[in-house]
């Protein structure tokens, strides 16, 4: 064997290149590209439970302000019944009234520290051969073809572009535009050979 690689050394430096390239291109495939779907994700659930956390926590408030609302009515309800207890029941339905305003201010202020709340995110799946429309953003996408290597041949028209475009993608792609005066994203998440489709995420940013 070793007298074969002395005797054709050209050969022997070709197939080790072919082999290095090819150890090369599966790690950037199947660890790379894992590693892209798994931060996006990462991102997407972090986000969520924020968003999750910000509207636990303004729907606390917003019970708060039921309460105190309603406890401020039954003070002004024995009001009106007794002229007697105007000096002990005034002084709490101003101290009421404050502590509403405050948590009012909290409620308002909790909205603007999550200004995603509310926002729209959404996971589609597309089949081979069949256009995805969007109905919300207006965003066209048909799948064309899907490889064992996790590549996908779409076509995808974004409504803030005249043309379509013919792209070869991975996981992890991702593509930004407006519609209807608001910022999107729709991130490529997984292409599956084995069922011919891709899953997109489309949040609203």
């Amino acid at each position: 064997m070793s007298n074969w690689f002395e005797d054709h050394p050209f050969t022997s430096v070709v197939t080790h290149t072919i082999l290095v390239a090819g150890a090369t291109w599966a790690v950037s495939t199947f660890i790379l590209q894992d590693n892209r779907i798994a931060i996006v994700r990462s991102e997407l659930e972090s986000q969520k439970t924020l968003t999750e956390q910000y509207k636990a926590k303004t729907e606390l408030v917003q019970k708060d302000l039921e309460m105190l609302r309603a406890e401020n009515s039954e003070y002004k309800a024995w009001l009106g019944q007794s002229k007697e207890a105007v000096p002990i029941i005034v002084p709490k339905i101003l101290e009421l009234k404050q502590q509403i305003t405050k948590l009012e201010g909290e409620a308002a202020e909790l909205k603007k520290q999550n200004p995603r709340e509310g926002n729209s995110k959404r996971e589609r799946t597309v089949k081979l051969g069949r256009a995805f429309i969007d109905e919300e953003t207006g965003v066209i996408l048909t799948l064309k073809k899907t490889t064992p290597d996790r590549f996908a041949a779409v076509v995808i028209k974004l409504p803030d572009q005249v043309n379509y475009l013919e792209q070869s993608v991975l996981p992890g792609q991702q593509w930004k535009f407006k519609a209807k005066g608001k910022q999107y994203s729709m991130t490529l998440m997984e292409v599956s050979f084995y069922s011919d489709t891709v899953n997109l995420m489309i949040a609203e940013q």
